[in-house]
């Protein structure tokens, strides 16, 4: 029974590599490459700002959002857009404390001429913030 266990684990783990391994084939199908989501569109100071989302990982999934300042293209074999974002930054839907809620991303705020070319305000309610990551936008 342990035996069968493993060849069926072993067998697992090669259609997996395989599958890793081919998703950067010529036909390049997305199993292993990152997500890229358009989400927004914001002009400001005479420059037009785009919004996306990132989501990465193959099981453990992490958002990230990327401000461009050119409408990108996404190769989704190298994971790689052109151009690269300007800014990026992680959605952070928990707290650091484990006994708090999730939070929500109530307002998502372009400030082009900081460092920190995006600025996320949380809340722990999910009527004040947005509860689906894929639908936020610029507070305008």
């Amino acid at each position: 029974m342990v035996k069968n266990m493993e060849v069926k684990f072993i067998k697992a783990v090669i259609i997996s590599s395989t599958l890793l391994v081919a998703a950067c084939d010529k036909n390049c199908f997305d199993i292993a490459s990152d997500q890229l989501r358009f989400a927004d569109t914001l002009e400001k100071n005479d420059k037009t700002y785009h919004l996306y989302t990132r989501t990465t990982g193959f099981q453990e999934k992490v958002v990230f959002f990327e401000l461009y300042e050119k409408k990108p293209t996404y190769d989704a074999c190298t994971n790689k857009t052109d151009p690269e974002p300007i800014f990026g930054i992680h959605y952070d839907y928990f707290p650091n404390d484990p006994t708090s809620k999730e939070k929500y991303v109530k307002d998502i705020i372009l400030q082009p001429e900081e460092l920190e070319k995006l600025k996320i305000i949380y809340t722990p309610d999910k009527s004040e913030g947005v509860a689906d990551v894929y639908g936020v936008k610029f507070t305008r």
